[in-house]
């Protein structure tokens, strides 16, 4: 098992392991970016849901005057 994990360092190019201290402020900082794109995600996410609400009312009463214009035209058409 050595020998295989040496191999796949090898072909990484990696003389060395990282460590603990270096691994740590690297996952600090990648924690950072992940709540900062987690906080943007957020506002798109709830902004996209407004539009999709905002586009199914108006859907909604523009189907609705659809209706109403073809029972007026048939209304017309019967008399």
């Amino acid at each position: 098992m050595h020998r295989e994990v040496k191999k796949a360092f090898d072909a990484l190019g990696l003389k060395k392991l990282p460590t603990v201290k270096s691994l740590s402020a690297e996952y600090e900082q990648q924690l950072a970016e992940k709540r900062k794109l987690y906080a943007e995600y957020q506002k798109v996410h709830a902004d996209m849901q407004e539009m999709l609400t905002v586009r199914a009312n108006t859907e909604q009463i523009l189907q609705q005057d659809a209706t109403q214009k073809e029972q007026e035209r048939s209304r017309q058409n019967v008399r």
